[in-house]
């Protein structure tokens, strides 16, 4: 059989090495999180005024007068 003291220490390694990982995955994820969100939805807002105000212009102006959302590189089908 393996000595207690060697399954002991592996079995701190172990458990060692596995909180390491969880931390480590929960620090990546939150600051991935907190870098990136404020940016996809400073992004979105964006978006989401130029659609209106090209949805505003063909409304006063009519269909020809100002470029389609899809032109605009804006999905379509959004209301």
């Amino acid at each position: 059989m393996v000595p207690e003291s060697v399954l002991s220490a592996t079995t701190g390694a172990v458990k060692l090495s596995y909180w390491l990982v969880r931390r480590g995955a929960w620090v990546v994820a939150t600051t991935a999180a907190l870098a990136f969100l404020p940016a996809l939805i400073e992004q979105q807002r964006l978006e989401a005024e130029e659609f209106d105000l090209a949805r505003k212009k063909q409304m006063m102006f009519g269909e020809g007068a100002v470029s389609t959302p899809h032109s605009m590189g804006l999905p379509l089908g959004r209301n």
